[in-house]
Parts: structure tokens; sequence; C-alpha cells
């Protein structure tokens, strides 16, 4: 389908700057398919339940605004005024007075000190998405001019999502072809071809369909496996798929038994033949 569109100045610009920055293999990617870029803001949360996940500080809640203390010393200095304390290892060992002999834990000794609602909890810190970009370069500009706004900002790259085959992939495809066609003064030299996972196999090929072994991607423990059998270049005959969330693995027909890392292979048909989730044996998630 040939579709012919007018954009703006602005949408000009950011479809250049996005299929000249974007491309694969670009540093901007940060090494991620078909990226995007999210800028996200540090906050800290306190977790009421004593749970130790995260620091260890003390709070009171009867002040109007809550302010965490690295010790329970601290925090009795701050709110009491009283700099003549004893240390909370040495009141839990010995007491502070005849009335307080006996402490037990953080709040007996924040009461003997008159200190009420005060208590000992843990503080976490979570990294919040507050802006979504298609360029790691607006990312970061996004993170210069909202610097006000934000605590210890970052930018954070991730992808579409393992093994995404819906709307994702196309998508981010059309852009960096229209973006593509800005570059070259609104022509399109070439229709992409469809594809698989960036060019890798289908995930729910049928057996019999051939696959072409690419000797690429996966890790190294993968590839040394593969090459014991297989030669780049070569065409193989599915026999199944094992697709697990994290990692899938083909067994091909002339190698009973031997797995290998779907994604060392291409299809060799541009529409291969699939079959349903249930036929193979998938890890759901």
């Amino acid at each position: 389908m040939i579709i012919k569109l007018e954009v703006t100045e602005q949408q000009e610009h950011f479809l250049r700057q996005f299929a000249e920055r974007q491309t694969p293999g670009s540093d901007d990617n940060v090494g991620t398919n078909k990226p995007l870029h999210l800028v996200q803001t540090k906050e800290t949360r306190i977790i009421w339940d004593g749970g130790m996940s995260g620091d260890t500080v003390f709070v009171c809640t009867d002040t109007e605004d809550i302010e965490a203390y690295e010790t329970p010393e601290a925090l009795v200095v701050a709110l009491s005024g009283r700099t003549d304390i004893v240390s909370y290892e040495e009141a839990y060992r010995n007491g502070i007075s005849e009335d307080h002999e006996m402490i037990a834990d953080e709040e007996d000794y924040f009461e003997a000190y008159g200190l009420e609602d005060c208590y000992k909890v843990s503080r976490v810190y979570e990294w919040r998405t507050v802006s979504i970009h298609f360029t790691l370069a607006e990312a970061k500009r996004y993170k210069e001019y909202q610097k006000h706004n934000l605590t210890n900002p970052r930018t954070y790259t991730v992808s579409g999502g393992y093994s995404n085959e819906g709307d994702y992939e196309p998508v981010w495809d059309f852009i960096m072809a229209a973006g593509q066609a800005v570059i070259a003064g609104g022509d399109i030299v070439e229709k992409a071809p469809p594809s698989f996972n960036d060019g890798r196999m289908h995930l729910y090929t049928a057996p019999g369909e051939k696959v072409v072994f690419l000797d690429d991607g996966g890790t190294q423990h993968d590839r040394d496996v593969a090459q014991k059998y297989l030669a780049e270049g070569d065409e193989y005959t599915v026999e199944k798929l094992s697709v697990d969330r994290w990692n899938s693995q083909l067994y091909l027909k002339e190698f009973p038994g031997v797995s290998f890392n779907t994604v060392m292979f291409a299809n060799v048909n541009d529409n291969p033949v699939t079959v349903a989730v249930e036929e193979y044996n998938t890890c759901h998630w």
C-alpha cells in the first residue's frame, strides 16, 4: 500500500531526527532493538510495616512534615531539642533513668524522651517514569528543561518487550520509514519486506518449515554448541520449538534431541506457516 502524508515542520523535524539517530547499531539505541527512551525521577518511599527491604530510618508521624532520620539519636536531638541524651545502644543495655529502666526497642527510647508516634521503618528508592520519547536526544533534552521538577533524573531505554509480535514493531518500523522518506525528500526508495522478530525466525514456526542458520545472536555457549553441528547460511528443517519467557529452543529434524537458541535462525520463507501457541511446549505468562 502506498500512502501520502502531509507533515508539519515540527513533525518533519522529529521524523528526520528519529531516522538519523535511531538506525540499527546506533549508539543512541543503547544496545536495544527498536527502543523507546524514558525519563525517570528518583522517589523515596517509606515502608511502614517495619520490613527491612531498604535502608533503616526513623520517623515521627506527629510532625507536619515527616522527615527521616538516620539514627534514633538524631531524631531525638532534632525533635526534642535536647543534647544531653544517652545513645540508644547504651539505653538498651542500662536504661535511661529510674522511670525508664527498661528500653526494649526504639519506640521505648523515643517515649523516654517524650516523643510519641515515632517508629523504625524502611526507606526504599524507586524510579518513576515521567516521560517517554522516540529518541534519546529528546529524552536528554526533557531531562534538562524539566530538571527543576525532577530528583536525580535518568534516561532509561526499553524495547517493546520479549517476542512482541503485536503492534509495536510494525508501528516503530512505519515511523522509521516515514523518517527515511523525509530525509529522501518525500520518496521511499523501496518497500521493506515483512519480518518477524527483527529478521529472526517466528517463534511459532510450524514443523517442516525451513530455517537458515545465521551464526549470530545468543550467548557464546549457544554459538559454540550450534557450530558443532551447523554451518552459517545452510538451511535446516524445523522439528519443534520449546518457547519460554526468556529463552526459546529450536529442535531440527537433521539433529534429533539437540536444541538451539532460536535467535540464531531466520525463516527461509517470508511468510512461514505458523501454529497456535498451545501446539508447542510453551511456558505461558
